[in-house]
């Protein structure tokens, strides 16, 4: 299966092993909030630059990335009719 690349985030799949992509999403939630911590919303919500996501546009596209993976990994392994209730709504 040839490696995911997104090319808003730059996300490059092929440089990670299986073992370590697991590893790191188990600790995104802490990750994420260690990193903002402290940040006044005003700036996780400014854009530096034009073009370029904000740290929120940022947080909510992994956080949707990861609830994606999650769909996929659930269908893989439980089949049709699973239920995923709905996705985790951003707090930024």
């Amino acid at each position: 299966m040839p490696a995911e690349r997104c090319s808003e985030c730059a996300f490059d799949g092929s440089r990670w092993s299986d073992a370590q992509a697991t590893q790191e999403v188990v600790q995104l939630p802490d990750l994420w909030a260690r990193a903002i911590s402290g940040v006044d919303a005003s700036d996780l919500h400014r854009r530096p630059i034009g073009g370029m996501w904000s740290i929120a546009e940022y947080t909510d596209h992994v956080r949707e990335s990861t609830f994606g993976m999650r769909f996929a990994l659930d269908l893989a392994l439980s089949g049709p009719g699973v239920d995923l209730v709905r996705a985790p709504r951003t707090t930024l």
